[in-house]
């Protein structure tokens, strides 16, 4: 029953993005809900996601809740960063996200940075496509009974550390 819940879930959000991506080309409006492909970088995401992991996307509105836990995809919010971070979310406090990669020893996030508003957040990863070997629906994706899921984030991982030099 729940694998058929969730299965219903993730055809749910594809087929609104799906339309939601038609409607707005044809009608010429701005950029709501659709997909974007990101590469994961660096190790910060470690063991859930590598260097070089390529995901899926799907792009949510500003208004969609965000909730402690979950994986996105949020913008830099450094000054002339241009570019798409993956991290899970901390905590969520009105509009502001807290959010931290899984492996802190390698990962610059809300610790150094501070938390950003929710309208950075771009959306949420889906699907790893590449390389192959490791492709899959990702954890909390709501993807098909048999996606492989990763290591669940523990506690230990979020401890605070010191010597950070804005990794």
């Amino acid at each position: 029953m729940a694998r058929h819940l969730a299965t219903s879930r993730l055809s749910w959000l594809v087929a609104v993005a799906a339309i939601a991506v038609g409607l707005r080309r044809a009608l010429g409006l701005p950029r709501a809900i659709g997909l974007r492909r990101v590469q994961v970088l660096g190790p910060s995401m470690e063991p859930t996601l590598l260097a070089g992991d390529r995901l899926v996307v799907l792009i949510l509105p500003t208004w969609w809740p965000v909730r402690s836990g979950q994986v996105v995809a949020l913008h830099d919010p450094r000054p002339g960063a241009n570019r798409i971070l993956v991290k899970r979310v901390q905590s969520v406090i009105g509009p502001a996200v807290e959010f931290r990669g899984d492996n802190p020893l390698a990962s610059t996030d809300s610790r150094t940075i501070g938390p950003v508003d929710r309208r950075q957040v771009v959306g949420r990863p889906l699907y790893r496509y590449s390389p192959p070997g490791r492709s899959g629906w990702l954890p909390g994706s709501a993807g098909p009974p048999n996606a492989r899921y990763a290591p669940t984030p523990t506690a230990a991982m979020y401890a605070p550390r010191g010597g950070d030099r804005g990794r």
